[in-house]
């Protein structure tokens, strides 16, 4: 029951976020730490520490754009 209240607040505000991101209205960073908070509250609820999946993620990411620039480069 919670679990899909809270992907239908993160649904919200990812239309929410885009809305904003087209108007050019600022406001949409403030939507998107909202997202950040119910992302964090996601993973803390279901035994995740926030730190290690941020860490996991993020050398993912950097792999990832690695990888985009080399084909780039190419």
């Amino acid at each position: 029951m919670h679990l899909g209240i809270l992907l239908e607040l993160m649904r919200h505000h990812i239309d929410e976020i885009e809305e904003l991101f087209k108007k050019k209205d600022n406001h949409f960073m403030v939507e998107t730490g909202d997202l950040a908070v119910l992302c964090y509250e996601l993973m803390l609820e279901n035994g995740g520490s926030i730190d290690d999946i941020l860490m996991r993620c993020f050398d993912r990411y950097d792999r990832k754009l690695e990888s985009l620039l080399k084909e780039i480069d190419s």
